[in-house]
């Protein structure tokens, strides 16, 4: 299997291909295995890459909007580089089944949430381990997918989608959420404490 930097060098190679070319269906192909790890969210961002959007009228228009699919793609690669398989992966991969129930009890009975180590504990003694930043994000996207569509909605996973695109968003999505959310209430006790 090519690496991302593979896929992105082999990408400046299909610049001279016809758009119709088998090499881009292959290289297509290679694209599909590469980011399946990174989830359903790195897949659907990639295949909405491969489509033009326009109807082709000529060859040239074709090749001219194959080179802006190939910017696309190349652009995706070079941001999955940037961060950890298992910080991007699409919620369903990220939270098994049980531990959403969990956290959607825990927010429904406003439980005591404390946070010890890695470990963020409930109220009820549950515990959820290992929660990274990008899970939660993931997990907030996905319920909004669930929401009847509208404008708002629409809008609200455009922005959504402009963040995990977002090389600084790729810093901070593998970070456990309770050392993030330690270092946060920490801050503000120091912050309240002071006069």
């Amino acid at each position: 299997m090519p690496t991302l930097q593979d896929l992105i060098d082999q990408g400046e190679e299909m610049r001279s291909e016809n758009y119709d070319s088998p090499d881009i269906d292959m290289w297509q192909a290679d694209l599909r295995g590469a980011v399946k790890p990174y989830g359903d969210s790195a897949m659907q961002t990639l295949e909405n890459s491969f489509h033009f959007g326009y109807v082709i009228t000529n060859d040239y228009d074709a090749n001219q909007m194959s080179n802006e699919m190939i910017s696309k793609v190349q652009k995706l690669l070079a941001n999955l580089q940037k961060r950890n398989v298992q910080a991007t992966k699409a919620t369903a991969d990220l939270l098994s089944e049980s531990k959403k129930d969990e956290v959607r009890e825990a927010v429904a009975k406003q439980l005591h949430v404390t946070i010890n180590g890695g470990s963020v504990n409930l109220g009820d003694n549950g515990q959820i381990s290992n929660i990274e930043v990008g899970n939660v994000f993931f997990a907030v996207q996905a319920e909004i997918e669930k929401l009847p569509d509208s404008e708002q909605k629409g809008g609200l996973l455009a922005h959504l989608k402009e963040i995990t695109e977002n090389p600084t968003f790729a810093a901070i999505a593998g970070a456990s959420v309770s050392t993030l959310l330690s270092g946060f209430l920490a801050s503000r006790g120091a912050s309240q404490q002071q006069p």
